[in-house]
């Protein structure tokens, strides 16, 4: 015990540590809680997650490598290449920066398994019952028709599907990008501990609780969930089957594991609030600190991801609507509650400004 406390101490940063293991083990409690009480013993993916996350790590380390080296040979220009490329990159490796980053690249695929067999439990809990009404307010809010009516035009004639579908399947990437980036980060603790634990918070949330109230399986579903109703996604989909797009795997794949009701990895069927948006939400706000085309970056990534939500008929737009909303707050409420039990601040400096370190990114 006495070791685990120096450890602790150790820590550069033991508050966000033990905000994260507190959410972390209270959300593993309650899935295997509610796993326990609808009947539905779930498989706890830890080691499929930490293969994941050893993958996505050295992705991320390779990348990082390269990029360096491009930015050594581009705007450097050193006349000893190799040295340079070694000694930037030397730069970045510290004790401190690992000893940072190892909590959290321990602790999140405990969180993610835990995810898969939450997602997994909703329809057991509150099966889907909210499409219709779903679709319904979509069709309201957009002036009489569906929000995918609006964007088919537009798209077809650009011949940008294979593209949006490209770029909806880099929204995994782009996740585990970010998490390491910010795992490894030494620029500022407090966006690092806001950015950690609003994340954790908008899976929670976002996730399972409202996911759980807001029960749908979304457009390509909804002939599946309505089979007795004329879908008025079905014109959609028929184009979508036409281009041939990854996608459609993805959405007959999970449909098979849902109606076997086989728990996986990445398993899970739910529509509202969409994570997919709620995740480039949360990226928008906390890139727009970083300003420049990190900025600008993930502005962008955010109004692709909602637009290829509703094309790809993953959501239904009202879906994204919710996450906007949803995260926004969770992140003004992270921000708001981290920033008054940090240090006082002084000279009248925004809590954000007061933490912040002149010089680089990482």
């Amino acid at each position: 015990m006495q070791s685990f406390v120096a450890i602790l101490k150790a820590l550069p940063n033991r508050r966000l540590f033990c905000v994260l293991v507190a959410i972390t083990a209270a959300f593993i409690f309650l899935i295997f809680s509610l796993s326990a009480a609808y009947d539905r013993p779930s498989l706890f993916y830890y080691s499929s997650y930490s293969n994941i996350s050893l993958a996505s790590l050295a992705t991320f380390l390779f990348l990082f490598v390269l990029v360096r080296a491009i930015y050594v040979m581009a705007m450097v220009r050193p006349s000893r290449l190799t040295i340079s490329i070694f000694n930037d990159i030397r730069m970045f490796c510290s004790a401190e920066r690992l000893i940072t980053a190892l909590p959290i690249l321990i602790l999140l695929p405990f969180f993610f398994a835990a995810f898969t067999a939450a997602k997994n439990l909703i329809p057991a809990i509150n099966p889907f019952s909210w499409d219709a009404t779903l679709s319904y307010w979509d069709r309201f809010l957009h002036f009489g028709q569906h929000p995918w009516e609006w964007l088919q035009a537009p798209i077809t004639a650009l011949g940008a599907t294979m593209f949006i579908s490209f770029c909806y399947r880099m929204w995994f990437i782009i996740k585990v990008m970010v998490i390491y980036w910010q795992s490894f980060s030494l620029k500022n603790p407090l966006w690092r501990e806001e950015f950690f634990v609003a994340l954790l918070l908008i899976w929670s949330i976002n996730g399972f609780v409202l996911a759980t109230l807001l029960s749908s399986a979304g457009p390509l579903y909804y002939d599946l969930v309505y089979p007795e109703q004329i879908s008025p996604y079905r014109s959609l989909m028929e184009y979508l089957h036409q281009t041939e797009i990854y996608d459609l795997l993805a959405q007959e794949w999970l449909w098979q594991a849902y109606i076997g009701k086989v728990e996986m990895p990445l398993s899970g069927i739910s529509a509202a609030p969409s994570m997919h948006v709620s995740l480039a939400c949360l990226y928008a706000l906390h890139g727009w600190r970083y300003g420049g085309l990190i900025r600008w970056g993930f502005v962008a990534f955010l109004i692709v991801t909602l637009i290829g939500s509703v094309h790809l008929a993953w959501h239904y737009a009202i879906d994204g609507y919710i996450a906007l909303a949803s995260t926004s707050v969770i992140w003004l409420v992270t921000k708001r509650l981290l920033c008054r039990t940090q240090m006082p601040v002084t000279n009248g400096k925004q809590c954000d400004d007061a933490v912040l370190p002149a010089g680089r990114l990482a």
